[in-house]
C-alpha cells in the first residue's frame, strides 16, 4: 500500500507543479521577442498534455483488460491481500 501511495503522490506533484507555475505566470509582462516565460509556459502546457494523456490511455488499457480478464471462463478478478488470519497460519506452533 505505502507503493501505491508513493507513486500517487509523485504523479500529483508532478501535475501540480506546473499547473501552478501556470497559474502564477499566465499574466506577466511579456516582452514580444524570446519571452523566457511564454516559452516556460508552452512547454509546462506540453508536459501537463502529455501526462493527461498517458493516464487516459493507461485508465483505458487497464478498464479493457479488467473487461476482457472477467469474461474470461474461470478466472476470477480479486483484489486481496494474504494475510496470517486468511492464510490460516498458526502461531503458537
Amino acid at each position: 500500500m505505502g507503493r501505491r501511495r508513493l507513486i500517487a503522490t509523485v504523479l500529483l506533484i508532478m501535475i501540480l507543479i506546473p499547473f501552478i507555475y501556470l497559474l502564477i505566470e499566465m499574466n506577466h509582462n511579456c516582452i514580444e521577442d524570446d519571452c523566457n516565460i511564454c516559452s516556460s509556459i508552452t512547454e509546462c502546457e506540453t508536459f501537463l498534455k502529455k501526462i493527461i494523456k498517458v493516464m487516459i490511455y493507461s485508465v483505458s488499457i487497464m478498464a479493457i483488460e479488467c473487461l476482457f480478464l472477467r469474461n474470461k471462463k474461470g478466472y476470477t478478478f480479486i483484489f486481496r491481500q494474504n494475510t496470517l488470519v486468511s492464510d490460516k497460519v498458526r502461531l503458537d506452533s
